[in-house]
């Protein structure tokens, strides 16, 4: 790219181009003044005066920066209740004992936000008291509130961990070793050879933790520490110390968290979003859903009764549904008296790794344009949340299945807080405009929220929207969950040679073809689908390829679909004579020892073959 650079100092940072990319931004953007998701957060409780180096409490009139960083292996000085009060006192901060145990990124930011002209900083370490269990649990929830409301986030994005410090601050910090390209060519003018990409940064230890995901979201405007060097991100544009260009930023997870905020009801947002999240790593994996409590508080306006476990509770029985891109691996709780059901088996919190991109689809039935499968779900268990092992059981509403067979093809009139218009495209080219909702033919009708600009998202039915005061938590983290189904041992057979991920085949005891499977952890097979295996098959010990399968749900796919095709589609044994390819969506679970049983795996099986099994009632409980 051709344009204006500037020449950087190869040790120190220029603090006049941060005040004035702070100044710019304050005056010119208006976007950046709004936060991401409305929020009725208070803001935080304390804040550091990075004037009177102490704690002070925290005042809606406070104007703070925060600072977002990892912690890593160096020691932390933190807020505990009994240090509390002597934290409080001018000074406090600069006390000889103190001043030394506090991280080097940790001190450079406090004298950082005084040198940018602001008073107040906030830091996890010092304004969470870190042995306050209530204070911290409700400090937790409102960490979206906190970044989004921080004028500006500290971003130390370099380094293994909090004793790195933000490098190349003169007076505050030790020197960087920022290397720039320059070629004369003459008279005092240079060229300059700028490598700087935002969407091309190097792999840091701060892009992979758990936490510092949803402190990145929601933050308006970042400062960021990064390769020795320093840039801006905001939500309008992106400037580096190296060049006067400006980029407008759309980095996907902000793009992703818009779209579920902006436009309602969109769950392959939601999926996106769970891929880029769920990768990251936690020293602690238990606290998988509590840093997503902030995204999950964030979304809930647009989905009723929020989320348990992390899935969705308005589309609990579509969410259960969602697969492994390649294989998982499971998050096991290291705190003292920490316990698998705080990691649940049956939701994507549980294992770490990349979320199929199919995963979800089916939600998307009720979007005009943009259904992407002709895969619809059907619920036919009820699901209930529990607190404890012996404590009576909480339905989980899913009223959308309802909506659906009430307003979908019909000439009912819309229920409050929503508009009915005539579909006037009659476009009848499935995988055009999307697939129908169902069949090969677009309904009469579709739906608008009351109120909404006209490009708002259009529905094919009237979905259950939250109201304000339902008083529904955003994320519920149940003990366990539970249903009444019906169980049958099935047997795992040869991998579906044709597809991208480890599939394997699902037969009865007489080794015919009945279904598909794909393990969350890792793939089980011997062997792709040929007639030498089929042999082989028939020579090992059947029963120790038995699998334990539970029915959770019914579904079927048209057998026009073109695109999104489940792995087992081209399958030569798949029944594929009827209109609609119909099964029943199982899970394959495992005992343990505590009379809970744990997700391994999730496929299909044909309807009628399942039916025909010696199926039995049992009281499952996750």
């Amino acid at each position: 790219h051709v344009g204006h650079a500037r020449a950087v100092h190869p040790r120190w940072i220029d603090f006049d181009l941060l005040k004035q990319w702070k100044l710019s931004c304050q005056q010119e953007h208006n976007t950046c003044e709004q936060p991401l998701a409305k929020s009725s957060s208070s803001g935080p409780m304390w804040l550091i005066d990075t004037w009177n180096h102490c704690l002070v409490p925290a005042s809606p009139d406070y104007p703070y920066l925060a600072l977002s960083y990892v912690w890593g292996t160096a020691k932390q000085f933190t807020a505990q209740q009994e240090n509390l009060q002597s934290l409080q006192k001018p000074l406090a901060l600069r006390a000889g004992s103190i001043h030394q145990q506090l991280p080097s990124t940790v001190r450079h930011a406090i004298t950082l936000t005084e040198a940018l002209g602001d008073r107040y900083l906030w830091v996890d370490a010092l304004c969470v008291v870190q042995d306050d269990s209530i204070n911290k649990h409700k400090e937790l929830a409102n960490m979206s509130g906190i970044f989004q409301k921080a004028s500006i986030t500290i971003i130390a994005r370099q380094g293994q961990d909090a004793d790195y410090g933000l490098r190349g601050l003169r007076n505050i910090s030790q020197p960087r070793s920022f290397v720039q390209d320059r070629y004369p060519l003459g008279r005092g003018v240079c060229a300059v050879e700028v490598h700087f990409d935002p969407y091309l940064s190097k792999q840091s230890v701060w892009q992979t933790r758990g936490w510092t995901f949803q402190e990145d979201l929601f933050s308006r405007r970042k400062l960021v520490f990064d390769d020795d060097s320093v840039y801006w991100r905001c939500n309008e544009r992106v400037w580096h110390e190296e060049s006067s260009h400006s980029q407008i930023d759309l980095d996907s997870p902000h793009v992703y968290m818009r779209g579920l905020l902006s436009r309602g009801h969109q769950m392959e947002n939601l999926r996106n979003m769970l891929q880029l999240y769920n990768i990251r790593k936690f020293s602690y994996p238990e606290d998988t859903l509590k840093a997503f409590w902030g995204v999950a508080t964030a979304v809930s306006v647009n989905f009723k009764n929020g989320f348990m476990g992390g899935l969705p509770a308005v589309r609990f029985d579509v969410a259960l549904l969602w697969q492994p891109d390649t294989g998982m691996h499971r998050r096991i709780g290291r705190s003292k008296g920490s316990r698998k059901c705080w990691l649940p088996s049956w939701s994507w919190a549980g294992w770490r790794g990349r979320l199929d991109p199919r995963s979800l689809t089916q939600a998307s039935d009720c979007l005009v344009n943009k259904v992407r499968t002709t895969e619809r779900v059907v619920p036919i268990v009820q699901w209930y949340t529990h607190k404890s092992p012996t404590s009576e059981g909480n339905p989980i509403l899913q009223e959308w299945y309802d909506a659906r067979q009430k307003y979908l093809g019909t000439e009912r009139s819309p229920p409050d807080g929503w508009e009915r218009f005539a579909y006037e495209d009659h476009i009848d080219h499935p995988g055009v405009y999307g697939y129908p909702p169902e069949g090969d033919h677009f309904p009469k009708y579709y739906f608008k929220r009351a109120g909404q600009h006209q490009d708002y998202q259009k529905y094919w039915y009237p979905i259950p929207v939250p109201h304000t005061d339902d008083g529904a938590s955003a994320l519920t983290i149940p003990w366990m969950i539970s249903c009444r189904t019906r169980r049958c041992v099935l047997y795992r057979a040869e991998q579906i040679y044709h597809c991208l991920r480890a599939i394997v085949s699902i037969r009865d005891q007489n080794r015919k073809w009945i279904g598909a499977l794909q393990f969350t952890q890792d793939a089980i097979s011997i062997g792709t689908a040929t007639a030498t295996t089929i042999k082989y098959i028939n020579r090992v010990n059947w029963q120790k390829r038995r699998v334990e399968l539970v029915e959770i749900s019914r579904g079927y796919i048209y057998e026009f679909q073109m695109t999104e095709k489940p792995d087992e589609w081209d399958h030569d044994e798949r029944p594929k004579s009827a209109e609609k390819y119909e099964f029943y969506n199982v899970m394959c679970i495992e005992w343990g020892k505590d009379g809970l049983a744990s997700r391994k795996g999730l496929g299909r099986v044909h309807k009628d073959a399942w039916e025909q099994q010696s199926l039995e009632w049992i009281d499952l409980k996750l």
